[in-house]
């Protein structure tokens, strides 16, 4: 009865540390956010700045930019030597032109899927879409600038695998030896993080799926630039390069083309045999 007992807190213990790494990124977060903006607020009056808000919002980017900062000092501290035992180095396979396809291929399509579920929340509920594009409109995502390459593309999905596919991923591992229960843990924690409906929603799925794609790879410099791709295909860059006002065709076969890599990327992946990092 008592190793029992034992176990069960051993294991809630591991469950509530694997919430840590999110609930402290949210802490930084805050923190950084209300310390530049405090600053600002200051420069904004002085100058006799009248819409406070809006000056504020245009540096949205550059605060990401500065927590993505500490936040990748911090937590690959914490990740260096509390998870991985400075191993760090990737294993072999993951820089393989076979693999990298794969991870590219799979993001590609991961993302076209998630475009779709986003279209057909727009067409079933309208109103929480619009909340969710102003949303992301203030926030300066869409907008392509240097900051916003760097927060978005960037630093930002590096941050975001240290700590999910990481960090908060290691511990549910302790929490529980079934890969499947860890990896809902992990994406749950991932799709919280972002904050509103839409956005969490898709970010557990793709949670799942970035999961399931480190535990074959061992590594997260797979997710990492996985993560990356799909970023960058959401971004709002393509539509500067190609234009935003494209033919029916071209969106047919984007997705036929969507489909294709989805399918083609994670059967390679899949495939992969197991490599330790």
């Amino acid at each position: 009865m008592k190793d029992t007992t034992r176990r069960g807190w051993k294991t809630f213990g591991w469950l509530c540390l694997s919430a840590v790494p999110m609930i402290s990124y949210l802490i930084l977060m805050m923190a950084v956010t209300v310390g530049i903006y405090g600053i600002l607020t200051v420069f904004a009056l002085a100058r006799g700045e009248t819409d406070i808000t809006g000056y504020l919002l245009g540096y949205a980017m550059h605060c990401g930019i500065a927590y993505a900062a500490v936040g990748l000092l911090g937590y690959g501290l914490w990740y260096y030597f509390g998870c991985k035992k400075k191993r760090l180095l990737p294993p072999q396979g993951v820089l393989s032109i076979k693999n990298i396809l794969a991870v590219f291929a799979a993001a590609f399509g991961a993302n076209c899927v998630i475009s779709w579920l986003l279209t057909l929340t727009q067409m079933l509920l309208p109103d929480i879409m619009e909340n969710y594009s102003e949303m992301m409109e203030q926030a300066g995502i869409g907008n392509v600038t240097v900051a916003m390459i760097l927060y978005v593309v960037i630093l930002g999905p590096i941050l975001e695998e240290l700590i999910f596919r990481g960090l908060t991923f290691y511990y549910a591992k302790k929490c529980t030896k079934r890969f499947w229960l860890a990896n809902v843990l992990q994406a749950v924690f991932f799709g919280i993080m972002h904050g509103n409906l839409v956005q969490g929603t898709y970010a557990f799925f793709l949670g799942l799926f970035l999961g399931w794609v480190y535990e074959r790879f061992q590594s997260l410099y797979a997710t990492m630039w996985m993560h990356i791709v799909f970023n960058f295909l959401g971004s709002g860059i393509l539509n500067v390069i190609i234009g935003e006002d494209v033919s029916l065709l071209f969106q047919i076969v984007w997705n036929v083309l969507g489909v294709a890599l989805l399918a083609a990327g994670t059967l390679a992946i899949w495939k992969k045999e197991g490599e330790q990092a």
